[in-house]
């Protein structure tokens, strides 16, 4: 069975990302191949916009997405390095065509970073309460360009990850929002423009159930860059993911194959139906 086109899902998403001037139209057109390169199902898109309880067959279809998008989640992350987990994570994306917004949030900072961009940052949504001082997670990944860190720098989400408590009591005095000159990127709701004209257009997002109280205000909350990008891991992309750099050609022909999609898919698969006793997975392409 096609898994794509037996839920009458377009695979390309059609994404209708809008351009006004020549910066927000080249940061615009990076990004458009970060989704033809990776073509994702999301089940939080599904969630959103299709009303499952009325069809058992999508609401199965859904759950599995769901426990695939998590388990390959889990795969890429537990116990790797930032770097290690950048590559797993894009890879088992390009794999299994399932990802929501912070696998394609990673993959269009990569995108970014090969084509130039320098000042390009992981960002969190959160609603910051100027009453109580409390945060409260919007749950949702985009990418910022010239975005500036809080008077605190970068929050370290790799190593408060399993730690729930400090992560909230202290992450307000990480908050940040966008000035004239912060462009966001979010591949998942599909554009590209400025930080305040972005906000708004989250707002106004049903699906992200910002839903702002009187005393809260939408803000953001910039990763600390721990992924520390050398030249042998742009190397690694630009050989592995040629369509993501434009208007460049690909000239080099250092050897990328311990990370290499071709010859790393097999082992994905293997690991996760071992580790996660899968006897039915297989690759999707």
């Amino acid at each position: 069975m096609n898994i794509y086109t037996s839920i009458n899902y377009n695979l390309n998403n059609n994404i209708p990302y809008t351009s006004r001037n020549k910066e927000i139209k080249e940061i615009d057109n990076v990004c458009r191949v970060v989704i033809n390169e990776f073509p994702v199902l999301s089940n939080s898109k599904f969630n959103s916009t299709i009303s499952v309880s009325k069809s058992p067959r999508v609401k199965n279809y859904v759950d599995y997405l769901s426990n695939l998008i998590y388990k390959t989640r889990i795969h890429a992350y537990i116990g790797r390095t930032p770097q290690d987990k950048l590559f797993r994570e894009i890879a088992n994306m390009k794999n299994y065509k399932a990802g929501n917004c912070g696998e394609l949030s990673d993959a269009a900072y990569v995108a970014l970073k090969l084509n130039g961009y320098e000042d390009v940052k992981i960002l969190d949504l959160f609603a910051y309460n100027k009453k109580t001082k409390s945060m409260r997670p919007i749950d949702h990944t985009v990418v910022g360009v010239n975005f500036k860190e809080s008077e605190n720098g970068g929050y370290d989400f790799v190593h408060t990850y399993n730690n729930k408590y400090l992560m909230a009591q202290d992450r307000y005095k990480y908050r940040t929002y966008p000035d004239n000159k912060s462009v966001i990127v979010d591949p998942w709701m599909g554009f590209v423009d400025y930080g305040k004209a972005s906000s708004e257009k989250f707002k106004a997002n049903k699906a992200l159930k910002v839903d702002l109280d009187a005393d809260e205000e939408l803000c953001y909350i910039a990763h600390k860059d721990v992924f520390n990008l050398e030249n042998k891991d742009m190397e690694y992309f630009k050989n592995e993911y040629p369509n993501l750099i434009k208007n460049k050609k690909v000239t080099s022909v250092s050897d990328t194959s311990a990370y290499s999609v071709k010859t790393m898919s097999a082992k994905i698969v293997d690991e996760l139906r071992e580790a996660f006793n899968l006897k039915k997975l297989v690759q999707m392409r």
